[in-house]
């Protein structure tokens, strides 16, 4: 439902143009986030069995800053080369692969709630992400076009990531609390 939402309302309110430039570009962030989403897929047993998964996670998130950084000042050149037809894919390439960072986080710390067996915050930021997308696509797709949907994508994707990096804190707190 998260991954499908947005372009369910896109499509019929903004039309089959819009739609396609904006899953161009989610198309784009997916191929960007492989290695985020690799890393996650090792980290989740290695966190469950008690091993420092910090130092790899540092990494991506690094990984994660390099590739937005060279996506946007690349995609403004391939793309108009690769694919003509899509003009508004050039300028929301660049906005949406800024979300390649709080997606990294958010895999991260994923890893970390499912080995700690905390999989209703894992929901509940989906849940949050969700609830910010569907009416900001609505509004800030109305009000700015397609850089509108680019924008609340980062939104809310950025959201969902400091969410789950605040409750990574409040259980923190709680556990040491807890112990004294």
């Amino acid at each position: 439902l998260n991954n499908q939402m947005d372009k369910l309302i896109i499509g019929p309110i903004f039309g089959f143009v819009i739609l396609g430039n904006y899953y161009l570009a989610i198309q784009i962030l997916n191929l960007l986030v492989i290695l985020p989403e690799v890393v996650s897929q090792y980290t989740i047993p290695q966190d469950a069995s008690g091993n420092s998964t910090r130092s790899i996670k540092i990494f991506s998130v690094i990984i994660s800053i390099v590739l937005v950084v060279v996506t946007i000042f690349t995609a403004p050149i391939i793309i108009p080369i690769l694919f003509p037809e899509f003009k508004d894919a050039v300028i929301l390439i660049p906005i949406i692969s800024i979300s390649i960072i709080p997606l990294t986080i958010t895999y991260n710390y994923i890893s970390k709630f499912f080995a700690m067996e905390k999989t209703r915050i894992i929901l509940t930021s989906y849940l949050i992400e969700i609830v910010i997308l569907i009416p900001g696509v609505i509004i800030l797709g109305d009000l700015m076009g397609v850089m509108g949907l680019g924008i609340i994508f980062v939104i809310s994707t950025s959201i969902k990531a400091s969410f789950l990096i605040i409750m990574n804190y409040y259980i923190k707190y709680e556990n040491t609390s807890n112990n004294n």
